[in-house]
C-alpha cells in the first residue's frame, strides 16, 4: 500500500503539495431543456475551481475560424443580506458553427477587480449544427466558498471535440438587465439578525421601554398601542390627583 502511495505521489507530485483551499460552485448544465429544478442543483456534486494563467489560454488557442460564441445570456440572483451582491449565477449561451454539426464542451470561468480568471464550471459535450438558436447551453451555479464580494467578470472557453485548443471564447462584464456582474459566495451572503432588546425602565410604574431606534410608531401592534394610551392615562390621572391634594 505504501509503494502504491508513493508511486502516485511521484507521478502525481501536485497530490502532495499543501495548497490553499479553493473556490467551491454547485453547478447543472442545460437546466431549461432537462426540467432540473432548484433543489436537484442543490444536491449536485461541488465542482473546485481552478486558476488557469491568461498566458496559458492564449497559447492554447486553435486556429480554427469556423467557430463563434454568437450570444450570451446571464441572471444573476439570490441576495440574502442585501447587499448588492449576489450568490447565483445563470448563464446561457449559443455557439454556432460554419460546420452542419460539431461536438463541443465550453469551461466557464470568473474574475474579481481584473485578477486571475477561476474555473468555476465545465460543461458536458454537447452538439451544436450551424447557427440554430435550439442548441443554447445553460448552466446555473451556486457559488459556495472562495468567492469574496466584488465586481466580476465571466469567460466561456468553447472547445471541439476534434479541433486543439480553443475554439472560440467571450468576455461578459454585465447580466441581461445591463448590471455588473456583482457575486460573493454563500459564506459572505448572510444576512443580518437584528436583536430587539427589551429592558424595564426603572421608573416606579414600571414602563417598559424598547431600546429599538429602528422601530417607529406604525410597528406597534393594536394591543400595544391600547396597552401604552392606558399607561398614559393612568399616569395623567395620578398627576390629576397629586395636583389636587
Amino acid at each position: 500500500m505504501k509503494t502504491l502511495l508513493l508511486a502516485l505521489i511521484t507521478l502525481f507530485p501536485a497530490l502532495s503539495m499543501a495548497a490553499d483551499p479553493l473556490p467551491l460552485t454547485r453547478s447543472a448544465g442545460a437546466l431549461a431543456r432537462e426540467g432540473v429544478t432548484e433543489e436537484q442543483l442543490l444536491a449536485a456534486p461541488a465542482v473546485s475551481g481552478q486558476v488557469q494563467p491568461l498566458s496559458t489560454r492564449q497559447a492554447a488557442r486553435s486556429g480554427c475560424g469556423c467557430f463563434e460564441i454568437y450570444d450570451v445570456w446571464i441572471r444573476q440572483s439570490v441576495d440574502e443580506d442585501g447587499d448588492g451582491y449576489h450568490q447565483r449565477l445563470s448563464v446561457e449561451f449559443d455557439a454556432d458553427t460554419t460546420n452542419a454539426h460539431e461536438t463541443v464542451y465550453a469551461k466557464l470561468y470568473l474574475r474579481r477587480d481584473n485578477g486571475p480568471w477561476v474555473l468555476y464550471s465545465e460543461t458536458d459535450l454537447y452538439d451544436i449544427h450551424y447557427d440554430d438558436s435550439i442548441d443554447s447551453y445553460e448552466v446555473s451555479t451556486q457559488l459556495l466558498e472562495g468567492f469574496p464580494p466584488g465586481r466580476y467578470e465571466l469567460m466561456i472557453d468553447l472547445y471541439a471535440l476534434y479541433y486543439d485548443g480553443i475554439v472560440a471564447s467571450r468576455i461578459i462584464r454585465f447580466d441581461d438587465a445591463g448590471q455588473p456582474l456583482h457575486l460573493e459566495d454563500e459564506q459572505k451572503d448572510q444576512p443580518s439578525v437584528e436583536v430587539i432588546v427589551i429592558t424595564p425602565d426603572p421608573q416606579p410604574d414600571g414602563v417598559v421601554v424598547i431600546e429599538d431606534s429602528s422601530i417607529y410608531a406604525g410597528s406597534f401592534s393594536p394591543a400595544w398601542l391600547l396597552a401604552l394610551g392606558l399607561l398614559a392615562g393612568l399616569r395623567r390621572k395620578k398627576a390629576g390627583k397629586t395636583g389636587r391634594q
